[in-house]
């Protein structure tokens, strides 16, 4: 990269994060954070349909700690700051997980660890690769199933009748369980973290409960043709429960094999 000219913040996101962007897990909407080249120092968030909400400025960074910036329209001394800590990412970046701290009024150029202070990171949250398709819009679940599963679709091994799962990238936060050509249900991506998932099933006619179970990817081929999952049984929560809620990591009770469609037809001779 040449040397910077009119960049906005005091330092620059990681090279593995520019020119990508990310689904904010849990925000309702599909707000998306995009990471530019052209401004390898600012993070934009936007909505679904494009809008500007924020503008992040990198100020400074030190190992996974990144302090960012948002300016006070009007005020010349004073500043909103917030801390990052980068928690896990995989081998890829597709999935960056991140604790975060409120942000606060302080002087500007505060150092890292007046705003860093260790104590107040109150939330976590899961940015996932949006996989190069731009701004989601109407998604339903709320992350996104891995890019390697998309536009793919499995026969359930162990399912009288002929029971598929279909992921597709129309809709990457959703995965269709069908029989014969007919839906048998519906699971939205929950939360994913590292190889654990939970997904979640509507009530119908239930605003405040919903059906979630947790996932863990077990085992896969390097063409992802056939994936080993290890599955606890459905059980009702309130809604919005944490990771650690629904995947407790004892009643992982079933244990299934998905095979490639297309594997299983190339074996028939189809």
């Amino acid at each position: 990269m040449s040397s910077p000219v009119n960049y906005k913040g005091l330092c620059a996101y990681q090279c593995n994060k520019q020119d990508r962007a990310y689904i904010y897990e849990g925000r309702h909407g599909g707000d998306i954070v995009h990471f530019s080249s052209d401004d390898p120092t600012i993070a934009i968030v936007t909505t679904n349909d494009g809008k500007i909400k924020l503008r992040n400025e990198c100020f400074t960074r030190q190992g996974p700690f990144i302090v960012m910036r948002q300016e006070i329209p009007g005020n010349e001394t004073h500043s909103l700051y917030a801390c990052r800590k980068d928690a896990n990412y995989d081998a890829n970046n597709d999935i960056r997980i991140l604790h975060f701290s409120p942000w606060r009024v302080l002087c500007n150029y505060p150092t890292i660890c007046d705003v860093c202070i260790g104590v107040d990171f109150q939330a976590t949250r899961a940015l996932i690769d949006d996989c190069g398709k731009g701004s989601p819009v109407n998604y339903k679940g709320m992350c996104a199933f891995s890019c390697n599963k998309q536009d793919r679709s499995y026969l359930r091994e162990g399912e009288e009748g002929g029971d598929f799962t279909h992921f597709s990238s129309e809709d990457p936060t959703l995965l269709i369980a069908t029989n014969n050509g007919t839906v048998k249900r519906i699971n939205e991506c929950y939360i994913r973290q590292g190889h654990f998932l939970a997904v979640r099933q509507e009530i119908p006619g239930n605003d405040t409960h919903s059906l979630y179970a947790c996932r863990k990817d077990a085992f896969h081929n390097p063409s992802n043709d056939i994936r080993i999952l290890h599955m606890s049984p459905f059980k009702v929560f309130p809604n919005n429960p944490t990771l650690c809620d629904v995947c407790i990591g004892i009643d992982l009770q079933e244990t299934r094999a998905l095979i490639d469609i297309a594997v299983v037809e190339c074996a028939i001779g189809k």
